[in-house]
């Protein structure tokens, strides 16, 4: 901050400004559940700026902070296994448009490897999962997030979450 910038001023060192810029939409609040994604944007001097997103996920009738497993009927294994093709067919897509180089080599078979579970959410129709800048794909691609229709996994997601 300041301080860099009065002993920049006199020749000791460089100015290195920061910044750190928050925002956040609500993306679901049926009375059900409450689904928020937060953006972080970072300049902090390194070689290019970073956006993080964090998201939650609510039950509205006790607060709790729902985890991706409180979603389904089947057990979290059975659960990422089904929806991992509709995250690859995405994937499929976007190296279509953009090229082979959108995504790591390696991006398909670490998947789920490389994903955190905290990185979802949900709006009215669809879920989103998230990979982080770096986790599948190099900076220049960005964030990741996979709209998959809630319609197209209704057999494995508990009922009472489907609008």
């Amino acid at each position: 901050g300041r301080g860099n910038y009065q002993f920049a001023s006199q020749g000791i060192g460089i100015f290195s400004p920061v910044t750190v810029e928050l925002g956040y939409r609500v993306l679901r609040n049926d009375g059900k559940l409450f689904s928020v994604r937060r953006e972080v944007y970072e300049n902090t001097g390194g070689a290019h700026p970073l956006i993080t997103l964090a998201c939650e996920t609510f039950r509205v009738s006790d607060g709790a902070l729902m985890i991706f497993s409180d979603l389904f009927s089947v057990d979290l294994d059975a659960a990422l296994a089904a929806i991992k093709p509709l995250v690859e067919e995405q994937m499929d897509k976007k190296i279509k448009e953009f090229g082979a180089e959108y995504f790591y080599d390696n991006a398909k078979e670490n998947l789920l490897d490389m994903w955190d579970k905290g990185d979802w959410y949900l709006t009215e129709d669809s879920l989103v999962m998230i990979w982080q800048t770096y986790a599948i794909s190099p900076y220049v691609s960005g964030v990741q997030e996979f709209v998959i229709p809630l319609s197209r996994i209704a057999d494995i997601v508990d009922a009472q979450w489907i609008s």
